[in-house]
């Protein structure tokens, strides 16, 4: 005899789709296998995330790509975030000011002829002894590492770039980046080393906004000229215009959600919290501030409008009118 629960009628709206699949050697290209995928187990969530973005770009809903220090040092940048730059789906980045340090490491030394170039930043064992990879002097970023005198030729290398006279008054984050961006795109041409993502984004008008630009390397490197400034009366006018940040990002928030023909802005979130939560404080908040935030708001960052001739009247939709002050 069934108890009382087994009596009970199946509520059908409980259920959902049947899980079917599509065989691999079926599909007719990667496209649709993604489409295709079980919608069971982690399948699920891959399918799910590939028909977002998938939606995303043929939408063309402009991207702000929020992403961890580690993805320069990991060469993600080149592997696939400076194709959707240079493509124009990224809109703007979030990330941590180890991002935008770590991006100048590949061009710090001259190439010797007759060889190919080689990153600094190599693999290592994520389970190996600290303490013998401090005593050699390698530094370990999870799995990856690079000689210890990389960083301080970093070090010299950015207080070399914040002595320079555009850098001397108060800045945005973005201004900051796009004007490091400048110098690290000439290094890299010297260098013949294929471009990061800072000089990426300078080139085709991509802000990088950086949430908390004190907790970071290159702001540490500015001690030494700050400390000059103060004791000794040596000219160091940079300052961090923090403000000024947060109103550019609302703007480009603002522009995204209300001005934009697509009445949409994506966030892919690639980031520890940092990057992740100014992102998403930035784009609540924006709602809220539509009488000074404008499509049109000028900023200390950057003006260029897609340079990429297959996507350029997709992408300028997304590139403000901004530059740099002289």
């Amino acid at each position: 005899m069934r108890s009382k629960s087994q009596r009970r009628n199946t509520k059908d709206q409980l259920l959902g789709a049947p899980v079917t699949a599509t065989p691999v050697d079926e599909c007719a290209s990667m496209h649709s296998a993604f489409r295709t995928l079980p919608r069971a187990c982690g399948a699920s969530q891959q399918a799910a995330a590939y028909n977002i973005l998938y939606r995303a770009v043929t939408e063309e809903v402009p991207f702000v790509l929020a992403i961890s220090g580690i993805g320069s040092l990991s060469n993600q940048t080149r592997f696939w975030i400076n194709s959707m730059i240079r493509a124009g789906y990224i809109a703007a980045i979030s990330t941590t000011d180890a991002m935008v340090y770590h991006d100048g490491h590949d061009a710090l030394r001259p190439q010797l002829r007759c060889r190919p170039v080689e990153r600094p930043v190599r693999s290592v064992n994520p389970n190996g002894d600290d303490g013998v990879y401090r005593d050699n002097r390698v530094i370990r970023v999870y799995d990856v590492g690079f000689k210890e005198e990389i960083l301080e030729e970093q070090d010299r290398v950015t207080r070399w770039i914040f002595q320079q006279p555009e850098f001397q008054h108060p800045m945005t984050t973005t201004e900051r980046n796009y004007r490091m961006g400048k110098v690290y795109d000439a290094l890299e041409q010297v260098r013949g080393v294929e471009s990061g993502l800072v000089a990426t984004c300078y080139k085709y008008g991509v802000p990088i906004f950086v949430g908390a630009p004190g907790d970071g390397s290159n702001s540490l490197g500015m001690l030494p000229l700050k400390l000059n400034h103060d004791l000794y009366g040596e000219e160091f006018g940079f300052r961090y215009d923090t403000l000024g940040d947060v109103m550019e990002s609302c703007a480009y928030h603002f522009w995204g959600l209300f001005s934009n023909p697509v009445k949409e802005l994506g966030i892919l979130i690639m980031a520890a919290a940092c990057p992740r939560t100014s992102r998403c404080n930035r784009s609540r908040r924006s709602c809220k501030t539509s009488c000074w935030t404008k499509a049109n708001t000028r900023c200390a960052a950057t003006n260029t409008i897609c340079k990429s001739p297959a996507r350029r009247s997709a992408t300028a939709r997304f590139r403000p009118a901004l530059r740099p002050k002289p």
